[in-house]
């Protein structure tokens, strides 16, 4: 079997780039807790730029927020950012 040609792929690319747009609202608060708890950034700005339907508010089972994630692991710049 032949490979497959360079456009061919790009083509299936760009394609599931689109279907992984950040409009799934849960999984973006997934990863806005997970970023949070682990002070990372310059992701969280990534998201909240990239999201408009997230809420920085959400909760996870235990009640906590992104904010709440933050502030326990001592992330001061992650902290700051998700109150601006």
């Amino acid at each position: 079997m032949a490979p497959k040609s360079p456009k061919k792929a790009d083509k299936h690319k760009k394609k599931r780039k689109r279907e992984r747009s950040p409009d799934n609202t849960a999984a973006s608060t997934l990863k806005l807790l997970a970023y949070a708890a682990l002070g990372k950034t310059r992701r969280v700005r990534k998201l909240l730029d990239r999201t408009s339907r997230l809420d920085v508010n959400a909760y996870d089972a235990e009640g906590l927020t992104a904010l709440h994630h933050a502030c326990r692991w001592g992330h001061l710049d992650t902290a700051q950012l998700l109150l601006k």
